[in-house]
């Protein structure tokens, strides 16, 4: 099981959390907060760095992260189904009908 250490504040003032990188869904550069966006199922954490450094490290330890726009990367393990008329990755499909 491996881990990235992120924040649950944009400045860090909570201290650091250690994420397993499977339970993430995806990733955004945010230019607001100058910090890459990790979204899991529970919440947000937030990391220094670029997307696109951090989508080779995460594909170059074994993950599948494929970015699919300028500031997206989506862990394609993660999704349950896409829509390619819309272009939506969807990572729960409880609540569609």
């Amino acid at each position: 099981m491996q881990y990235l250490t992120v924040t649950r504040d944009i400045e860090g003032e909570s201290g650091i959390v250690n994420l397993k990188v499977s339970d993430i869904l995806f990733l955004e550069w945010s230019t607001r907060a100058e910090r890459v966006v990790v979204h899991t199922r529970v919440g947000e954490y937030y990391m220094t760095g670029i997307l696109k450094y951090w989508t080779s490290v995460l594909n170059n330890s074994g993950f599948t992260f494929r970015v699919v726009d300028r500031n997206s990367a989506v862990n394609v393990n993660q999704i349950e189904m896409l829509d390619s008329n819309l272009k939506i990755a969807y990572f729960d499909t409880h609540d569609l009908s």
